[in-house]
């Protein structure tokens, strides 16, 4: 059986462990009925189902507001090249909301180094 063969049976594992929790069954009896080892199994299984359930929604709704950015941007980047200065500020408006809805910029955070100078530094999530 190949990789994603085993991965496809997971995510239906975690689908019908999802539906059985969903439905009212204990842990212990998902766990029985599909052939997890014990009550835990069946419970991460219900808790990745869920997460799963929850990213895919938030995915398409992220995917939405990017298209919908898009189309502002399209609407008014003409008129920011052509000097526009109105058009500039919203074009970058838009720029920013769009890096902000991807995860583009880092967040910063400012240091004092106990001399006069100010240090910014991006700080990664990872």
């Amino acid at each position: 059986m190949g990789n994603t063969e085993r991965k496809l049976q997971a995510l239906d594992k975690q689908r019908q462990a999802l539906e059985l929790r969903s439905a009212g069954y204990s842990y212990e009896t998902i766990a029985a009925q599909l052939h997890y080892a014990d009550r835990g199994g069946a419970h991460k299984a219900v808790v990745a189902g869920l997460k799963a359930s929850l990213r895919e929604p938030s995915e398409r709704l992220r995917a939405l507001e990017e298209e919908r950015l898009d189309k502002l941007l399209a609407a008014i980047w003409a008129k920011a090249l052509a000097g526009d200065l109105k058009a500039v500020d919203r074009c970058l408006r838009i720029l920013e909301r769009r890096a902000r809805l991807l995860g583009l910029d880092s967040p910063a955070k400012l240091e004092e180094s106990g001399e006069t100078t100010i240090r910014v530094v991006y700080v990664d999530d990872d």
